[in-house]
């Protein structure tokens, strides 16, 4: 949309009736129509430039926001993704308790596997094995997610 120039145009050039909307008004309709259309920038024809300049990225495909794209936070690193880029159905997202991005789970792995080749780690390991609780009874997930 032009915030300093309008064309006029010819009725008959006109093929169909659109609706389009600014980001913040398209999230708020009640019901979005086959002809709700929204945009997030302004075009400027007197310098020839867009407003703002840039829009913040997300998920692994580094798209901008697109309301009409379900995406999943992740719970360690608070990055959004499109359910579509990491291979989960609507379903799916529907009976997530919580997810963790690729990124994460190899960190979360990597931590996990540093820990387990860490001396101090094995003898802590060892001596509460000694003490009857098995290593993990009462002590849990080590990488607890806040909820």
């Amino acid at each position: 949309m032009s915030k300093d120039h309008f064309d006029e145009i010819s009725v008959r050039c006109v093929e169909a009736v659109v609706r389009v909307h600014t980001l913040e008004d398209y999230e708020r309709l009640p019901r979005i129509e086959k002809d709700d259309y929204f945009w997030r920038f302004h075009y400027l024809a007197v310098t020839g430039t867009f407003e703002p300049k840039r829009v913040p990225v997300y998920c692994i495909c580094a798209e901008a926001y697109n309301p009409d794209l379900s995406m999943v936070e992740c719970d360690i690193c608070r990055d959004w993704f499109h359910t579509t880029c990491v291979n989960l159905s609507e379903d799916e997202v529907e009976s997530l308790q919580s997810f963790v991005c690729d990124g994460c789970s190899k960190d979360l792995g990597k931590i996990a596997a540093d820990e387990e080749q860490s001396p101090a780690s094995t003898k802590k390991r060892e001596s509460e094995g000694k003490q009857g609780n098995g290593g993990t009874k009462g002590g849990g997930n080590r990488y607890p997610l806040d909820y």
